[in-house]
């Protein structure tokens, strides 16, 4: 476990975590730059209410994200359902053409045999 001392809004926190001390430091730095940049762009605004509305917007965009990844996994586990029928569609294709192929074969051998049996009567009907 980590003991990370990091700085938000001109006040110095100590954390405990089992993440890496240069991402948490980079997470908080982040943070502190959205904090002041809000705080910039509202005069009027306290330090809490300014840390608080920063809060809510990263919630909002972490929830939407969360969102976007469910539709995303949703999106790959039906392309990978629809691949998985269309293999075995072209696998019941192949079957059905090795079948037609070898029925054509057998009725070529039937013409073939036909046409040797039937007398050569100079290819009049019927005389």
């Amino acid at each position: 476990m980590n003991r990370i001392k990091i700085i938000l809004a001109g006040k110095e926190y100590t954390i405990q975590t089992e993440e890496s001390v240069s991402y948490v430091k980079q997470l908080a730095e982040s943070l502190d730059a959205k904090i002041e940049e809000f705080m910039q762009q509202n005069d009027a605004l306290s330090m809490t209410s300014a840390s608080m509305l920063v809060a809510l917007g990263l919630m909002d965009d972490c929830i939407k994200a969360a969102s976007d990844k469910d539709n995303l996994r949703k999106q790959v586990i039906d392309y990978l359902e629809e691949a998985t029928r269309s293999r075995t569609e072209i696998t019941e294709l192949k079957k059905e053409i090795e079948s037609l192929k070898q029925k054509n074969a057998m009725l070529e051998m039937k013409l073939m045999t036909f046409e040797q049996k039937e007398p050569d009567n100079g290819g009049t009907y019927g005389e």
